[in-house]
């Protein structure tokens, strides 16, 4: 699969995760509602590891963690294979976390700056310093509910997937 999939062609993601299930299930819906592909934590892998589907039910995706590692690292990985971007966590903080999103040269490309426990937070253009991208988070009965807006043209919408699921994952690690 060369050419960008469908699920990555959109700038608005609702992102449903399932809260009482066996293994972490995310949906991803566009903002009408209509799915478009599910990301499913898999159970037995050493480290995190989360794979990204369409409603064909074709790897769209991947997000790897290292199992173990000083700073908590999570790798997006697309369709073609190629590491899209590595999100990294500071390791000393006292209140709070702090996220950004590398190059696989090690070069600082986002900033993600919020409420992480809560999931509202801001994606920031190391570049340019401008807000490419806001996740903000509704609680639902039987589902945590992420709402993506992209902003700009300029982010690609993969990371917009990945970014809201790795945080999750990173944040509460033993689910």
């Amino acid at each position: 699969m060369e050419e960008k999939p469908e699920i990555f062609a959109y700038n608005m993601y609702i992102i449903d995760q399932k809260l009482l299930s066996i293994r972490d299930t995310y949906i991803i819906r566009d903002e009408n509602g209509q799915e478009l592909g599910r990301a499913t934590r898999k159970i037995l892998s050493l480290g995190p590891k989360v794979i990204i589907k369409d409603k064909q039910d074709n790897e769209v995706g991947r997000i790897e963690g290292k199992f173990i590692s000083l700073r908590r690292e999570m790798k997006f990985i697309d369709w073609k294979g190629e590491v899209k971007g590595i999100m990294k966590r500071k390791l000393l903080k006292f209140i709070g976390s702090e996220y950004w999103i590398e190059t696989p040269q090690g070069e600082r490309i986002y900033t993600i700056k919020g409420k992480f426990t809560k999931h509202n937070y801001k994606i920031i253009d190391d570049r340019t310093n401008k807000v490419v991208a806001e996740v903000g988070k509704k609680w639902i009965s039987l589902r945590d509910s992420y709402a993506v807006k992209i902003y700009t043209e300029d982010f690609d919408p993969f990371l917009a997937v990945c970014i809201p699921i790795a945080i999750d994952v990173a944040e509460h690690p033993g689910k």
